[in-house]
C-alpha cells in the first residue's frame, strides 16, 4: 500500500493520522512500505529491507505521533 505516494504534504499527513487512528482503536495489525524513512519513527515495529532480505528489525522504542512527523 502507498496511503501517501502521489499526495501533497498536508494530505499526507492527513492520511497518516488517519491509518495511526484506525491502528489504535481497533488494533488493526498495518503493514507500509515506504521510501519515506520519517514514517517508520510512528511504527511500533520497523523492518528495512535491502536486495529482498531483512537487513534489520527492531521494536521502535521512541515512538512520534504521526502529527508531529516531519520530512
Amino acid at each position: 500500500m502507498r496511503p501517501t505516494g502521489a499526495l501533497d504534504y498536508n494530505t499526507s499527513k492527513e492520511i497518516l493520522k488517519l491509518i495511526e487512528t484506525v491502528n489504535q482503536k481497533y488494533g488493526n495489525t498495518i503493514v507500509m512500505v515506504t521510501h519515506n524513512d520519517a514514517i517508520k519513527h510512528m511504527a511500533d515495529q520497523v523492518v528495512h529491507l535491502k536486495d529482498g532480505m531483512i537487513r534489520k528489525n527492531y521494536h521502535n522504542e521512541d515512538k512520534i505521533p504521526a502529527q508531529e512527523l516531519d520530512w
